[in-house]
């Protein structure tokens, strides 16, 4: 495959710190959440960090006649013991009151989506309330999402220039008790960005981990329980670019070197996949025809086959952005022919195929 060197962020454009394009009408009933186009970014967040106070740690002497089995310790210090038995009495109420399940077996090597609702929502921002440039080429990304993911048997729904709560609106309604079986959840933002997993909405910037993934924890989330959960972020990670490294290949030399059914407990954590448009710190690249990130995904997974698990398909995925795109801001040293590379982190204890088909059609989140 050739490489292909596209014009990619005009002059005075920053990647998805900057860039414009049309509307993708929500198919929400809900009418408060569609918000009126604005313009213009530029990005500030801060990331306090606390470190807990040392504490000595505590043990109680114990001899051979009490070990009846081995115990697990932990590495941590002063543990609220009392806070974390109402913690899972709390939890314990929560599981009761909202009884979801999962067809996934316990030692099942892939995640069963064969039944249930498989639900893509988009949260796609072109415009902002304050000094952020519009998205242009956005508008391309999310027809390429509604194509690629109704073809996959999903019910894809685009919220464009959503408010900070509007967003939490809709998250929240994930959470009901009264929501229909998820068999999985993928979440688009599109939208500009910054270091520290800081996000913008329309009127104001938010934390990707405290805003979206702790809401679709288990604990304030039952309904994705064991469910896989998927989250593509279009958004620059901060304003470094990476001009990218001169590889020399050599010749080779021809060498001939030689399951369980009953119920089960898992991670909060498990079963997400956060896939980003660049590295920590870095620049994403847009056009008017589109982002690479979200581009190259879509064409992957309408090329892959019923046989491609999740992970193949993003290796892919990384693989085009990083060997065949690159930057053309003729004029702008800092952005011009520059490399991206996506960034995976990903907390999935199966394989997913997102090619198995199930019913699936007119999702509609309650409330």
């Amino acid at each position: 495959m050739a490489s292909a060197r596209s014009s990619d962020v005009p002059p005075n454009t920053h990647g998805d710190h900057g860039s414009n394009g049309f509307m993708v009408k929500s198919p929400s009933s809900d009418p408060s959440l569609d918000s009126p186009s604005v313009s213009s970014p530029t990005e500030s967040a801060s990331n306090p960090t606390t470190t807990p106070e040392n504490e000595e740690d505590h043990h109680e002497k114990r001899g051979p006649e009490d070990e009846e089995e081995e115990e697990d310790a932990t590495d941590a210090k002063g543990t609220n013991i009392l806070g974390y038995l109402q913690h899972l009495t709390q939890e314990k109420v929560q599981e009761v009151a909202m009884d979801f399940t999962t067809l996934t077996l316990k030692d099942s090597p892939q995640y069963d989506i064969s039944e249930g609702k498989r639900l893509a929502i988009v949260f796609n921002q072109e415009r902002f309330l304050y000094d952020l440039s519009d998205r242009r080429g956005t508008e391309q990304d999310c027809q390429s999402i509604l194509q690629t993911f109704d073809k996959l048997g999903f019910d894809v729904q685009i919220y464009d220039d959503l408010k900070l709560f509007q967003i939490e609106r809709v998250i929240q309604k994930l959470q009901a008790p009264d929501q229909p079986e998820l068999a999985c959840l993928v979440i688009f933002i599109l939208t500009h960005g910054e270091d520290n997993g800081v996000l913008h909405s329309h009127d104001k910037p938010y934390r990707l981990d405290k805003s979206i993934i702790n809401e679709l924890l288990p604990s304030n989330c039952p309904a994705l329980k064991s469910k896989p959960k998927l989250i593509f972020v279009q958004a620059c990670q901060g304003k470094q670019t990476d001009p990218g490294v001169e590889v020399r290949v050599r010749s080779r030399h021809t060498s001939t070197d030689g399951s369980s059914s009953s119920n089960y407990r898992i991670p909060h954590h498990s079963d997400l996949l956060i896939f980003q448009a660049a590295y920590h710190g870095h620049y994403s690249f847009r056009s008017k025809s589109g982002s690479w990130f979200i581009q190259a995904l879509c064409h992957a997974l309408d090329q892959s086959s019923d046989m491609d698990n999740i992970h193949s398909i993003l290796i892919k995925v990384k693989r085009f952005v990083s060997l065949y795109k690159e930057s053309n801001v003729p004029g702008h040293d800092e952005l011009d022919r520059k490399r991206q590379i996506p960034l995976v982190q990903d907390t999935l204890i199966r394989e997913l195929y997102l090619k198995q088909r199930g019913p699936n059609r007119d999702y509609q989140l309650n409330g």
